[in-house]
């Protein structure tokens, strides 16, 4: 094999190597960017989800009725006639 073939297939494979250090830097910048939303995503979890009383008002008072009736809910428990 002569050298010109020689050097163009170094080349060729060198063009498609990854530089190192660029990649540290992306890994790095990952890492960085992951650690931020994972701080910013349990700040959020301590947040109420719910305002205060939110179990008085009406609304939420018929779901937790509803949902404690077997007959309405159509668990397991007392059925009607027609059912």
């Amino acid at each position: 094999m002569s050298s010109d073939s020689n050097n163009f297939i170094t080349r060729f494979i060198h063009s498609l190597m990854e530089n190192g250090n660029e990649r540290r830097d992306r890994a790095e910048k990952h890492v960085k960017d992951t650690l931020e939303k994972s701080k910013e995503m349990i700040e959020n979890w301590h947040q109420p989800t719910k305002t205060r009383g939110f179990w008085r008002r009406d609304l939420n008072q018929g779901t937790y009725v509803t949902s404690q009736e077997p007959q309405l809910r159509g668990g397991v428990g007392r059925r009607t006639n027609w059912g």
